[in-house]
């Protein structure tokens, strides 16, 4: 999922930054935020509350399992939510369209 996530939202900045060469990056990624943020959480959300049933398990592997998926998406929305942004302000990529022939 978090890859997913990651790429959704490089995608979604992509676009935008393509569509709109005026903008300043900071403006790009707040709107790709307001864009990818709900989808890329309710996924999350959605994924937690599924995990969290394997906490009602008496069968202790089954119960670390969950809390480490849980764990993991967590990470992995926070990786999407705030390191790309900041890779992306940090390192200023530059995107370019392709030229259909």
């Amino acid at each position: 999922i978090g890859i997913d996530d990651a790429l959704h939202f490089l995608l979604t900045f992509k676009r935008l930054s393509t569509e709109q060469k005026q903008q300043d990056m900071n403006t790009t990624l707040l709107e790709t935020m307001q864009i990818t943020g709900k989808a890329i959480f309710a996924t999350s959300i959605t994924l937690i509350l599924g995990y969290s049933v394997f906490f009602f398990s008496s069968f202790r592997p089954i119960n670390h399992f969950g809390l480490l998926n849980i764990l993991t998406i967590i990470l992995a929305t926070l990786a999407t939510i705030i390191a790309i942004p900041l890779a992306i302000l940090i390192f200023k990529p530059t995107v370019q369209m392709k030229v259909k022939p």
